[in-house]
């Protein structure tokens, strides 16, 4: 009871409200992350809140930091991606503030949780592909250092789904980081160092790795999707505008952003004596079907 007083305020007395919240993310140089940003602000003066950013970079001090309130002014509670926490670092916590986690999941925790459910879209996209005709399915995006659970969870996911359908090939390729650069390069590994025939369908664990993959494929003289259909994950803005434009998964970032703001509203306004529901919300998801696979034949 006493540690849940402290992440309400202190015993039995509150913190000054300054109305301002924390948001960390790993990378705003990724563009999920940064849409997500522009989400949460836009909907924080709904709850009464202002919102400060803070970058992580991949760091561990960073995010273990960041949960504690480290790195931001006062705030009053933080929403917090997490790539390195565990379920003892965040019971730990040197200022228990108020907190939700955003995404990826930390194993065994407690704390109010919303995610996408990274597993099921990322089967549902490559199944796409399948149905399609692909029978060489290749998946960029497995990332060991530092490891990344969305991106697991969603190679778990394409794996469901090429062991749903028989006569199947398929490799999962690992990235040093989830850009356009790495997209490319991977492409180019796979048709120029590769053996035998390239994969004619690629499911992508983000937008950037997808579009970084078309640029590849495109300086290599393949058609998409008549060569190779392409699919990434997240619909970045630019998925819609690329040439051709990108299928790809669409979470429900609305539903994200405003599920997580009212979760840390009711923890600032509960009760000193109150013992929350510890909520995990998975938010919906649809496939965005557009030309990069719309078009993709069987070849023989």
């Amino acid at each position: 009871m006493n540690r849940m007083r402290q992440e309400l305020g202190m015993f039995g007395t509150r913190r000054q409200r300054t109305g301002l919240i924390g948001l960390a993310v790993p990378s705003l140089r990724e563009p999920w992350f940064a849409q997500m940003v522009a989400q949460v602000v836009e909907f924080a003066p709904e709850f009464g809140f202002s919102v400060a950013v803070l970058q992580t970079s991949d760091s561990v001090g960073a995010e273990h930091g960041a949960v504690s309130g480290v790195g931001f002014p006062e705030v009053d509670g933080v929403l917090v991606v997490p790539r390195f926490l565990t379920a003892a670092d965040l019971t730990r916590r040197p200022n228990p503030l108020p907190l939700v986690l955003l995404g990826e999941h930390v194993e065994r925790s407690t704390f109010c949780h919303v995610t996408v459910d990274n597993r099921l879209a990322m089967r549902e996209i490559t199944a796409h592909l399948a149905a399609l005709g692909c029978t060489r399915i290749a998946m960029i995006g497995r990332r060991s250092s530092p490891a990344s659970d969305a991106a697991g969870r969603r190679e778990l996911g394409f794996l469901d789904a090429v062991g749903e359908v028989s006569g199947i090939a398929y490799e999962v390729i690992d990235v040093p980081e989830f850009s356009l650069g790495a997209g490319r390069r991977a492409v180019l590994d796979l048709f120029v160092s590769g053996s035998g025939s390239g994969p004619d369908g690629l499911a992508c664990v983000n937008d950037s790795l997808a579009l970084g993959a078309m640029r590849g494929l495109r300086e290599l003289g393949l058609a998409i999707p008549g060569d190779v259909a392409v699919a990434g994950f997240d619909d970045i803005p630019m998925a819609a505008y690329s040439n051709p434009p990108l299928t790809t998964v669409t979470p429900d970032l609305p539903h994200l952003a405003r599920s997580a703001l009212e979760l840390l509203h009711r923890q600032l306004n509960a009760p000193l004596a109150w013992t929350p529901d510890m909520e995990q919300v998975t938010v919906g998801h649809r496939l965005t079907i557009r030309e990069s696979t719309e078009g993709h034949t069987i070849r023989g």
